[in-house]
């Protein structure tokens, strides 16, 4: 008598049996999970291609052929030397249920209906378009991905993002190591699921506007962003990390210090190390909300400026140091520069004695020698004229 595991295991043979693999691309790889309703993977990368393959052989139906293993889990064609994405690089191809990968290639041109009519059925959709030569991004390209989960447009040559508001679900946004100065209006409004964003290694100079957004992780470290606005921060409740390191930022104002000291609530982190911090009285204002080191900042404020505080940590100097009071730096700028004055003069006059007597020196010394050399002639002179006096006198006839 048959039990009920001899069932099963006839009814999953009489099942997996009734599929057949979709042939593979002749250039690609392809790798079958070992249950066929899974879909596979296409495994394309480094294959020396300059296209997407064109799709005419990827199935082969049978009497029990069932389309839903047409589809595709992963698809892959990085460390390929592809240049453009048309409108027909994916016409043919089956629904991808997670990843299409396309980094580490040349791409430079995106054209706006690339993916028309192409579905993605899986709220942990991943597009990879990193380590590409895209010079800009247009995000309507994105209409007919609406579970997209994950975009990554890292290591592009992308100076331009384009956003003409359409209803985005990516959770997650990289778009580091670009060329962005700026960001389009409402960008981020408009990606209404957006937990974490990369813009690292950018060129931006002012925030972005996260006032009515959910991030989670923010990334701006290294821009050159010089001044925080706090009308572009939210309320941080669900952030958890915002990084500003190695940007230009000096000082941080009354508004901002009172948006971070009202996140200190949410355990947010800041970290802002590496800015060329003007420790004077501007920044010591911060100083009436946190008279010493705050946890929010995990980090040091390592002054740049003034001199006499360079590479000093804010939070350990004196308040009466930093903030000496109005017009006392300029007497003592005054005074040091009057100084440096009185300074440079003395220096001329020494100099100019120095030369003076020198000069005096010079012309003792040449006197002396002259009347060396002077004394010298005549004293030779009257010997030479003594000596033929007595030569003359021996030299006479005597008279008889």
């Amino acid at each position: 008598m048959a039990t009920g595991r001899d069932v099963i295991f006839a009814l999953l043979l009489v099942v997996t049996g009734s599929y057949t693999h979709a042939q593979c691309l002749d250039e690609c790889h392809c790798i079958y999970p070992p249950y066929t309703w899974f879909g596979f993977n296409l495994d394309c990368r480094g294959r020396g291609l300059t296209a997407i393959p064109v799709v005419f052989n990827m199935s082969s139906p049978t009497e029990s052929y069932d389309r839903s293993y047409d589809d595709i889990d992963e698809m892959s064609f990085a460390y390929n030397h592809i240049k453009i994405l048309d409108a027909n690089s994916f016409a043919n191809f089956p629904t991808v249920n997670r990843k299409l990968v396309l980094s580490h290639n040349r791409i430079s041109d995106i054209v706006y209906d690339v993916f028309a009519g192409y579905t993605v059925g899986s709220n942990y959709t991943h597009l990879d378009l990193s380590y590409n030569a895209l010079s800009s991004f247009n995000f309507d390209i994105l209409t007919n991905l609406p579970y997209l989960d994950f975009l990554g447009l890292s290591h592009n040559k992308i100076r331009n993002v384009h956003y003409f508001g359409i209803n985005l679900k990516i959770r997650t946004l990289e778009l580091n190591h670009n060329d962005i100065d700026h960001l389009p209006t409402g960008l981020f409004e408009g990606i209404t699921g957006l937990k974490e964003v990369d813009l690292s290694f950018n060129r931006l100079v002012q925030l972005p506007d996260m006032a009515s957004t959910a991030l989670i992780f923010l990334h701006l470290q290294n821009n050159s962003i010089w001044e925080l606005d706090s009308s572009r921060f939210g309320d941080f409740e669900n952030m958890d990390y915002l990084s500003l390191d190695n940007n230009q930022l000096t000082y941080i104002d009354q508004a901002t210090a009172a948006v971070f000291k009202n996140a200190e609530r949410y355990s947010l982190g800041i970290s802002l190390s590496g800015n060329p911090w003007t420790c004077d009285c501007k920044l010591a204002d911060i100083r009436n909300t946190w008279p010493e080191h705050p946890l929010l900042f995990p980090d040091t404020f390592v002054c740049q400026a003034p001199p006499k505080f360079k590479n000093r940590d804010f939070w350990y100097l004196n308040q009466s140091e930093i903030c000496q009071p109005d017009g006392e730096d300029e007497d003592d700028d005054k005074d040091d520069d009057d100084d440096d004055e009185d300074a440079d003069s003395r220096m001329t006059m020494i100099l100019v004695v120095t030369i003076v007597a020198s000069i005096l020196a010079t012309l003792v010394f040449v006197i002396v020698i002259a009347v060396i050399v002077d004394c010298c002639l005549r004293i030779r002179k009257k010997k030479q004229h003594r000596t033929k006096s007595v030569g003359g006198h021996d030299n006479a006839v005597p008279m008889d």
